[in-house]
């Protein structure tokens, strides 16, 4: 997550909307992830702030104290990500409804696994205009990248969307 948070502060002209988090050794078709945005999450429940601490992004700012930026963030983001796997684990009949029944194998195995082996990227979701991009993947921070979606004008997404 250190590496993470120092190439987001990098490149700040990209916006990294979605990280991708190992999972396993053989990550396979399993991804899991969590977004950065500090109010992404939905408000349909009230959470066990004690038992999931961090389960809202936002909610780590008050958590975490303020320490030199990079340490702060990725312990932010460590915490968030350990929450959310950690009350999925503990919904299997929700999980088991909404993913069928090895879903809920999957996500007590990946919390298995990044307690032992910590959170780490292994990829992210990542919005920018073309020289910023291209910065992004020239500096060697990244070894490969996909473009997946181009729009003429960064006000056509605005547009699109109304």
């Amino acid at each position: 997550m250190r590496e993470l948070v120092k190439t987001m502060e990098r490149h700040r002209g990209t916006d990294f909307k979605w990280i991708a988090v190992r999972t396993s050794e053989n990550q396979g078709r399993q991804l899991m992830g969590f977004s950065t945005g500090l109010n992404d999450s939905s408000d349909g429940e009230i959470i066990d702030e004690e038992k999931y601490p961090g389960f809202h992004l936002v909610d780590t700012m008050k958590l975490i104290p303020t320490k030199p930026k990079e340490e702060v963030m990725s312990q932010r983001y460590t915490m968030h990500f350990t929450s959310m796997l950690k009350y999925l684990t503990d919904r299997k009949e929700a999980v088991a409804a909404l993913n069928g029944i090895n879903a809920t194998i999957e996500y007590e195995d990946a919390l298995k696994y990044i307690e032992e082996n910590g959170v780490c990227t292994y990829g992210a979701l990542v919005y920018g205009e073309a020289d910023d991009l291209l910065k992004l993947y020239e500096s060697g921070d990244i070894m490969t990248f996909y473009i997946d979606n181009v729009v003429s004008s960064k006000y056509m997404n605005r547009i699109l969307y109304y």
